[in-house]
């Protein structure tokens, strides 16, 4: 037992799942960005096209190091990749809607609501991953 939160105990392996989710998030941020840069720099690609691709390889990335690490879910694929990518258009869906309420409708600096968004959606999205995306096939 690591300590509480409240009522609920948060025990040390939540911490670790909670690095893992982390160190996940920076890889697949990183073969986002890396294969966007490779796309567009040294094969002389799309800016727009090679953006689509590293989303693609990033949110491959990140369901295959979540599942698999973060997780370590068991069930099938075919049961959590709908629910994930679900997941990751609500998420992508609150981030613009952050962003064009508090910029665009009260008129904040944009680094605002940007840094609110970076605050909340990856804890938001732990959550959901957890509780919905791989419930229930934890180990």
């Amino acid at each position: 037992m690591f300590g509480t939160l409240g009522n609920n105990t948060f025990p040390a392996s939540r911490l670790g799942r909670i690095a893992r989710f982390a160190a996940v998030g920076i890889a697949a941020t990183s073969s986002h960005a890396l294969t966007t840069i490779v796309l567009v720099s040294f094969l002389a690609g799309n800016p727009t096209l090679a953006m689509v691709i590293g989303t693609v390889v990033g949110v491959a990335t990140s369901y295959l190091g979540n599942a698999l690490w973060t997780f370590g879910a068991t069930g099938r694929h075919v049961d959590h990749l709908p629910r994930f990518l679900l997941v990751y258009g609500v998420i992508m869906s609150f981030n613009a809607l952050t962003m064009f309420l508090l910029e665009q409708i009260v008129g904040l600096n944009y680094l605002i609501p940007l840094a609110i968004a970076l605050t909340i959606s990856p804890a938001l999205t732990f959550i959901l991953n957890e509780r919905y995306v791989f419930r229930g096939s934890l180990r």
